[in-house]
């Protein structure tokens, strides 16, 4: 792929039963899994793993090794650890009937809990460990396996995103439906540094290398206007 750029962000939420067995809410990710694995190793709590290798799935992964946890040991402890090999919404579900805990996309959570299919709660959001960051790569036209590629109309695409129709259309998405926003639009946070911290965190994260640009040189390709901003300066 050539041409990144970042469009937005969201955090991922850790959801849990309404009761909260594990006492987790309000604790950091890394805290709440800690507690959830030992009470979850005494019959007192439940964690459910979409294990499909998706990005949420490889975000789950990584907090639990933040956490100084082994994902592959304990997803063999199926007394605790159920594991759905499936997308978000069925593992809502089967967290939901067994009373148990996992990691959601903000928008999944919010459309299940509006249909009535799930009762849980936000447990833990909005810190820098759960950052989710949304990017739009072009195919590289230049890439033999790419023959069906079309270039100029994905290129319109990506203007069309990180112009203010596209930013203003990720800025009130899913207002009206869950009365905030499911995204915070990037250009306008790193235009104006409205957000310092938050955009420190995305950064810090998604950055190629770190604090460094959307997308290095060596990966743009026949960009435009694209990168004429100050902040895509490698």
């Amino acid at each position: 792929g050539v041409n990144r750029k970042i469009i937005g962000s969201n955090f991922f939420i850790m959801v849990g039963p309404q009761n909260d067995p594990a006492g987790v809410t309000g604790m950091t990710p890394t805290a709440a899994l800690q507690q959830i694995k030992t009470l979850g190793e005494q019959g007192n709590a439940i964690w459910v793993s979409r294990a499909d290798a998706s990005g949420t799935n490889t975000k789950e992964i990584a907090l639990w090794k933040a956490a100084g946890i082994n994902y592959t040991q304990i997803s063999t402890e199926t007394s605790w650890f159920k594991s759905t090999g499936q997308g978000m919404t069925a593992t809502l579900l089967v967290a939901n009937e067994l009373g148990g805990y996992t990691l959601s996309d903000t928008a999944s959570y919010l459309t299940n809990t509006k249909n009535g299919n799930i009762q849980m709660k936000i447990v833990v959001q909005a810190t820098q460990d759960l950052l989710n960051v949304y990017s739009v790569i072009v195919d590289n036209p230049l890439n033999a396996n790419l023959t069906q590629t079309h270039f100029a109309a994905s290129m319109l695409f990506v203007y069309w995103l990180t112009a203010n129709a596209g930013q203003n259309v990720l800025a009130t998405y899913g207002t009206s439906t869950f009365g905030a926003p499911l995204f915070a639009p990037f250009v306008p946070l790193v235009s104006t540094g409205s957000n310092a911290t938050l955009l420190s965190w995305i950064q810090s994260y998604a950055y190629i290398p770190s604090n460094a640009t959307e997308c290095p040189s060596t990966y743009r390709y026949d960009a435009g206007s694209l990168y004429a901003n100050n902040w895509d300066t490698p």
